[in-house]
């Protein structure tokens, strides 16, 4: 997986978090399951050389 690709996936993961908690409510199993998937891939970016910058320039698609 590229750089590029990790943050798009961190990002797409993070946008998918917030949608989650919005319609299960943030103690929802469905809720921390989605944050943990977000904390992963924002992990995973990291790993990959992924910036503050990088990742708060990047737009879920």
């Amino acid at each position: 997986m590229s750089k590029k690709d990790a943050v798009q996936a961190a990002v797409n993961a993070v946008a998918t978090a917030t949608t989650v908690i919005n319609s299960y409510g943030k103690n929802s199993r469905e809720a921390a399951s989605a944050l943990q998937a977000a904390r992963d891939a924002v992990t995973t970016a990291r790993r990959l050389g992924a910036t503050d910058n990088d990742l708060r320039n990047a737009r879920p698609q």
